[in-house]
């Protein structure tokens, strides 16, 4: 999922309980770090390592839906374009992996 492209996942650190996958579904709408979808900001994390890049944190934290979220939810539920078809959305392209392409 392109999940991946932007969360780092140390394997050592999966608990059973993540252990069985579900299949993605490519929604290619862009990542949201914001999306009330994530965990809280004290479940499941551990501190970037070091030498890396600050961790930034993801998700809600007052019970509101992101942006991205409403958008989403427009889309599957009420018919509304596509973000990536709506006018001054930019989509960029994506590479193999389902990763946007940096220009």
């Amino acid at each position: 999922s392109d999940r991946d492209c932007y969360v780092k996942i140390d394997p050592k650190l999966e608990r059973h309980s993540f252990l069985s996958k579900v299949n993605a579904i490519d929604s290619s709408f862009p990542y949201d770090l914001y999306s009330a979808m994530h965990y809280r900001r004290s479940d499941y994390i551990t501190h970037a390592h070091e030498g890396e890049a600050d961790a930034v944190y993801m998700g809600r934290y007052d019970d509101t839906l992101s942006a991205m979220d409403v958008v989403k939810l427009e889309y599957r539920y009420c018919g509304a374009k596509h973000y990536c078809d709506r006018p001054n959305k930019y989509c960029p392209d994506r590479d193999k992996n389902g990763c946007p392409i940096k220009s």
